[in-house]
């Protein structure tokens, strides 16, 4: 029964229904905000900024190597094998341990990494630092870390609260683009990603020493910021705890994976190989880093809204849309042939992915609840693996074959589509494990 009481407590405070067990929210509130704001830093300074403008990087990597497109490509698939790999262990290692040291050990990890990017000599070192430097570090101080945290900071406006903590990485998208085109031409790319380790070690990591706390209860708060004795908890927000056994056997774990692993696969070939892309079409590198920009900005546009509207209607509708506006987005991509029509299709791309990581989050911790949250996000990365880690060497494959992006991007809206079709069964429904 205790169980069944948890789940309609945690539905109907992720669709925006009043709970009467949770108490007024005192101005102890700010702190949970500030934790958001941390979050965000992580993935303007931290994920964003490498994501981002990775693809800008990649032909002069290949150049460099002297290798095509594809076997850079498989560089970044790796970091994802590694980072996949590791994601269940980590999940266990964040509902366990605390989280804000595993982040503060990522960001040292990641900021050592950027330094040996900067001096590697050989394709195979570019392989080893990536996988890791950044399958590890960066996993470790990255989303499923920060949203472990922010899923035990909010209940109420959780929606909110995730979609504003991934903001910081659109922001990235926005900012980034001109700024590292500039500095690569100027210095290159290895002492690019040099500069990149100095926000790591004198910005991210103070802020995450100072300010994050893995729970509210750890500072005297509840969550949504109300205030109580920490000594208390409610376990009724916390939900049972998942077995992996339990976690693998059930409907809902396969098809949030299934539909998420098509949404980031098809984003990641975007923002790998949309630079690449648009220099095709006969757009200059700082043109081709504006575009990049716009998308990130419709992006970053798009998240706040995606958050509210999950909160008020939940996230399935949003699914559901957010794909089909992607499917779309992909064909205008193909078929653009000049500035216009491909800032416009990278804007809907923007607009299509921007809630993805956030409504992920969300509709877990609505199913499985947040004592095993990060188990079970852990446990989605390998069963994800298998269509992103295809994704971004054969459309690096199929430019190297064709000299042209346009069949792989058809492919991937033919993809987006049928997972719209699929999202249809997803249900805002709490899971009991068996």
């Amino acid at each position: 029964m205790f169980r069944h009481i948890w789940f309609i407590d945690i539905y109907n405070m992720n669709n925006g229904l009043s709970n009467h067990t949770m108490s007024v929210p005192s101005p102890g509130f700010l702190r949970g905000w500030a934790v958001v704001f941390v979050t965000a830093m992580l993935g303007l300074l931290g994920t964003g900024m490498f994501h981002y403008t990775r693809g800008i990087f990649l032909p002069s990597i290949a150049e460099q190597f002297d290798v095509g497109r594809l076997e850079v490509s498989l560089a970044f698939t790796a970091e994802a094998i590694v980072a996949a790999a590791f994601a269940p262990f980590l999940g266990r290692f964040l509902d366990i341990h605390s989280p804000r040291r595993i982040i503060m050990t990522g960001l040292s990890v990641l900021g050592l990494a950027y330094v040996a990017l900067s001096q590697v000599q050989y394709l195979w070192q570019f392989y080893l630092t990536l996988m890791v430097g950044f399958g590890i570090g960066m996993s470790c101080m990255g989303t499923l870390a920060w949203n472990k945290i922010t899923v035990e900071w909010f209940h109420q406006k959780r929606g909110l609260a995730l979609s504003l903590g991934v903001l910081g990485g659109a922001v990235a998208g926005i900012v980034m683009p001109p700024l590292v085109t500039w500095l690569q031409h100027n210095h290159g790319w290895q002492f690019s990603y040099l500069v990149y380790s100095l926000p790591v070690f004198f910005v991210l990591l103070p802020l995450v020493y100072f300010v994050i706390a893995d729970t509210p209860e750890q500072v005297g708060l509840y969550a949504d910021g109300v205030t109580g004795n920490p000594e208390m908890e409610n376990p009724a927000l916390t939900g049972p705890e998942w077995r992996v056994t339990q976690i693998f056997s059930n409907r809902m774990f396969w098809l949030i994976s299934t539909l998420f692993s098509v949404i980031v696969a098809a984003t990641t070939v975007v923002i790998l190989h949309l630079y690449g892309h648009l220099l095709t079409l006969g757009l200059s590198d700082y043109t081709a880093a504006v575009v990049i920009s716009g998308m990130a900005l419709a992006s970053a546009g798009g998240k706040p809204f995606v958050g509210w509207a999950a909160d008020r209607f939940g996230a399935n509708t949003l699914i559901t849309l957010s794909l089909l506006a992607l499917a779309g987005s992909l064909c205008l991509l193909a078929l653009a042939v000049d500035f216009l029509s491909a800032v416009s299709a990278a804007i809907l791309i923007g607009l299509s992915y921007s809630g993805a990581v956030s409504l992920q989050s969300l509709v877990t911790s609505v199913a499985f609840g947040t004592r095993s949250f990060a188990r079970v996000r852990g446990c989605m990365s390998p069963i994800m693996l298998p269509v992103i880690m295809t994704a971004s060497p054969l459309t690096g494959l199929a430019y190297d074959s064709y000299g042209s992006y346009t069949n792989a991007f058809y492919v991937l809206s033919l993809l987006a589509l049928c997972a719209c079709a699929l999202s249809l069964k997803l249900k805002m429904t709490p899971q009991i494990p068996n």
